[in-house]
């Protein structure tokens, strides 16, 4: 169904910009971070502490896309970095809308702790295409080192994002919608998807996309589930259930194209994120 103001824009003549997961309402994750719809991101609290003044820690309105403000922060570290070997940083992962191509684009935006001057879109590369990997391998080493020191990566979809992208074990899981973004219309009945799966730090699939059909293009859940031999992780939609991966994968730092199945002794990890103590007689 089109929707009210899509339609006026067709009426007048205009070219309607979308903004992505509009199909596909949620709340969003309380972050430390505003996106505007022009791609302008600012910092307004530090772990969760508000700060005197946001500050703008990338401006990507350069690129002309129609940002959706729902966003997803992961902490992530590389051996190499446009600030130095082996840090620790928040990655953000982004969808936008590129009006020029009818498409929509996933992002993933590094910010690094003593960074002081705002990306700018230029500096956020095109992800690693599959191709690059016929390369001679001391290109694509190069390669992995340039993308590596920049902003971030970006990459095109072939449809329509269903949610933000899921990360376990470096890997990212992103739902995909088989629909072209120039039809103006929210999908209604069966629909057929496409699980991308792909490096959280080079954008590029680990392995082709799942495709699968689902009853209604509704909210979507994940579920990990453990057997004897391995970690499967499947798709959940009201009382369907569809395997994802039979295995899961993790990265690994030996290159950029290597993964391993995730070790199941190394899972679940758990730390202490918070410590009560035993009060008595405080009332």
């Amino acid at each position: 169904m089109i929707k009210l103001e899509i339609m006026l824009l067709l009426l007048a003549g205009l070219n309607p910009v979308f903004e992505p997961l509009s199909c596909f309402p949620a709340h969003d994750e309380p972050t430390d971070y505003q996106v505007t719809a022009s791609g302008q991101v600012y910092r307004h609290s530090q772990a969760g502490r508000r700060l005197p003044e946001r500050t703008l820690v990338a401006d990507l309105s350069g690129a002309g896309w129609r940002f959706t403000s729902r966003h997803r922060v992961v902490q992530s570290q590389m051996s190499l970095t446009a600030y130095g070997a082996h840090q620790v940083f928040e990655q953000l992962l982004l969808l936008a809308y590129d009006p020029v191509n009818s498409s929509e684009q996933m992002l993933a935006l590094r910010i690094f702790p003593q960074q002081l001057t705002p990306w700018q879109f230029e500096q956020i590369q095109s992800y690693v295409s599959e191709a690059e990997f016929s390369r001679p391998e001391y290109e694509v080493v190069a390669l992995w080192h340039q993308q590596q020191q920049a902003a971030g990566w970006r990459r095109p979809l072939a449809g329509l994002a269903m949610q933000l992208p899921e990360l376990y074990a470096g890997v990212l899981y992103l739902p995909v919608l088989h629909q072209d973004t120039a039809e103006h219309s929210c999908p209604d009945g069966p629909v057929d998807i496409s699980v991308l799966i792909l490096h959280m730090h080079s954008g590029h699939s680990l392995s082709p996309g799942i495709e699968l059909q689902l009853e209604q293009a509704g909210p979507l859940r994940w579920q990990l589930i453990k057997t004897e031999q391995r970690l499967a992780l499947w798709l959940l939609q009201e009382e369907q259930r569809q395997l994802v991966q039979p295995e899961i994968l993790e990265i690994s730092s030996d290159c950029l194209n290597c993964v391993q199945a995730l070790d199941l002794a190394e899972w679940p990890q758990q730390r202490a994120v918070a410590q009560f103590w035993l009060e008595e007689g405080a009332y």
